[in-house]
C-alpha cells in the first residue's frame, strides 16, 4: 500500500509526471538542507512550494529537449563542485551528505540539471534578442565613473515569484520562514539553491558586486540598510518577494585594471634573419631607435616603413592588452597612445610597436566588460519574465 501511494502522480506536466515519491524526496532534501523542523505542517507547507518549482523545472527541461539542449555529466559534476565550494564543503561531501540522509541522488541532481538546462535555453533564445547600443555602454561607463569612491556591495538574492494574487500570503509566509532559517544559521547558498527561482540560484543566489543604481529602488534601499552578513526581511516587488543578503561591502575603485584595456597596435618591422651576425643586429637596432624618435603617430610608422628598404608596417588588430604575447605586452606596457616602444628583437627582425587606440584600462572596466554586464542584466530580466 505504501509503494502504491508513492507511485501516485503529484502533477502531470504535458507528457511528464511528477510522482508523490519525487515530491517527498525533494521535500526531505529541502527540509534537511535548510535545517527546518521536520513536522507534518512543515512538510505540507514546503511541499506546496516545491511542487510549483518542480513543475517549472519540468517545463524548463521540456523546452531544453525541444531545442536539442542537453547537460553533460561533466557540466553536472562541475555544478556539484560549485555547490560544495559555496557551502565550504570538501570535495565529495555533497554525495556523502545525500547518502547519510538517505535522500536519492536524483532529488538533487534533477534540480541541478534543470537549472543548467534553463541557463542554456536562456542563452540560446534570449541572447539574440538583446542588443546593447554604444550609447548605453557610454551611459553605463559614465555612471561607473560617478560611483568611484562610493560603496559597492556584493549581494545574494532569494527570489520567490507570486504568480497569482491568491498565492501572495502563502509565498510571504514561505519567505519569512526562509529568513528565520538564515538567522538561525542555515547558510544562505543552501536555501537559495533549494527555494530561489532566480537564475542566480545555481550560484547560491550570488549576484556579484553591484554599484548604486543597479537594483530596483526598493531593493537598493534595503541593501543600504544592511551590514555585511545581514539578511533583509522579505521585500515585495512587482513580481514576487526578494530576500537579500549582504556578503561584503567595499569602496568602488573603478572595477578595471590595465590588463583589461582593449588596444589597437601597429608595428614597423625591419627585416633581419634569425641567425644574423651581432653587428647586423646592432645596426638594425640603432636604425629602429632613430626611426622611433621620428614617429609620433601610427601614420608616421607607415610612412617611415616606405623609406626603408625591406621595411613594412602593419596592424596587429585590436584585443585585450592582457592577451598579447609576453614580450609584446612588456614592450607596450605603460605606453601612451602614439608613443613608440623601444626596438624589439623578434624572429621576424626588429620591431617598433605603437598603441594607436586604447579603451578601458584607466581604472574603468573595458567596453566589452561593461557590455557583457548589461547583457546579463537584460537577459536575466527577460528570463524572469
Amino acid at each position: 500500500a505504501q509503494q502504491q501511494e508513492l507511485t501516485k502522480i503529484a502533477a502531470t506536466v504535458n507528457e511528464d509526471i511528477i510522482s508523490v515519491y519525487d515530491l517527498i524526496s525533494r521535500t526531505r532534501l529541502a527540509i534537511v538542507a535548510s535545517r527546518l523542523e521536520d513536522s507534518n505542517e512543515t512538510r505540507q507547507r514546503v511541499a506546496r512550494q516545491l511542487l510549483r518549482i518542480m513543475i517549472e523545472e519540468k517545463l524548463q527541461m521540456q523546452e531544453a529537449k525541444r531545442l536539442g539542449i542537453a547537460v553533460s555529466n561533466k557540466e553536472l559534476e562541475e555544478a556539484v563542485e560549485r555547490i560544495e565550494q559555496a557551502n565550504r564543503w570538501p570535495s565529495g561531501q555533497f554525495k556523502n551528505f545525500l547518502q547519510s540522509t538517505g535522500i536519492p541522488p536524483s532529488a538533487a541532481l534533477d534540480q541541478i540539471r534543470a537549472n543548467l538546462s534553463w541557463q542554456k535555453v536562456v542563452r540560446r533564445k534570449l541572447r539574440p534578442q538583446v542588443d546593447i547600443s554604444d550609447t548605453e555602454v557610454d551611459e553605463a561607463l559614465a555612471k561607473l565613473r560617478e560611483n568611484v569612491g562610493k560603496p559597492e556591495n556584493r549581494v545574494a538574492e532569494i527570489y520567490l515569484p507570486v504568480e497569482r494574487p491568491q498565492q501572495e500570503a502563502e509565498v510571504q509566509r514561505a519567505a519569512e520562514t526562509i529568513v528565520q532559517r538564515i538567522k538561525a544559521g542555515t547558510p544562505f547558498p543552501v536555501l537559495a539553491q533549494q527555494f530561489s527561482q532566480s537564475p542566480s540560484a545555481a550560484d547560491g543566489g550570488d549576484l556579484g558586486w553591484l554599484q548604486p543604481g543597479q537594483l530596483e529602488p526598493q531593493l537598493e534601499q534595503a541593501v543600504r540598510n544592511l551590514q555585511p552578513r545581514e539578511v533583509s526581511a522579505p521585500i515585495r516587488t512587482i513580481t514576487g518577494f526578494s530576500i537579500l543578503y549582504l556578503i561584503e561591502r567595499r569602496t568602488f575603485q573603478g572595477g578595471g585594471n590595465p590588463g583589461d584595456a582593449t588596444v589597437q597596435i601597429d608595428q614597423l618591422v625591419l627585416p633581419l634573419q634569425a641567425n644574423a651576425a651581432a653587428r647586423d643586429v646592432a645596426s638594425q637596432m640603432n636604425l629602429a631607435q632613430q626611426l622611433a624618435e621620428n614617429a609620433n603617430s601610427c601614420a608616421d610608422l607607415a610612412a617611415l616603413a616606405k623609406e626603408i628598404k625591406g621595411g613594412r608596417a602593419s596592424t596587429l588588430g585590436s584585443g585585450a592588452l592582457s592577451s598579447l604575447p609576453g614580450e609584446a605586452r612588456q614592450a607596450v606596457n605603460g605606453l601612451n597612445i602614439n608613443q613608440p616602444s623601444a626596438p624589439l628583437r623578434t624572429s621576424e627582425g626588429v620591431k617598433i610597436l605603437m598603441i594607436c587606440k586604447r579603451e578601458g584600462g584607466d581604472g574603468m572596466p573595458s567596453r566589452d566588460t561593461v557590455m557583457n554586464g548589461l547583457l546579463q542584466q537584460r537577459i536575466e530580466l527577460m528570463a524572469r519574465r
